[in-house]
């Protein structure tokens, strides 16, 4: 099996309805409206465009290693 890392894109909306069935959502609160799924794939697709998606340095996140 490979697995790799790539920026959301408009294709990946079907994979967001996917994993809003009651059984993936069951802990969260249920499943969304279908509303609420596609403003969150706007979301995730304005973050890939303003470039605001990804690991963030840990310096960032307020962490610092010990010396």
């Amino acid at each position: 099996m490979t697995v790799s890392i790539r920026p959301w894109t408009e294709t990946d909306l079907p994979l967001l309805v996917r994993a809003n069935a009651g059984a993936m959502t069951a802990h969260l609160g249920g499943p969304e409206s279908d509303e609420k799924v596609r403003e969150r794939h706007e979301k995730y697709l304005r973050f890939v465009h303003d470039e605001q998606a990804g690991i963030l340095p840990s310096s960032s996140m307020g962490c610092r290693s010990a010396a």
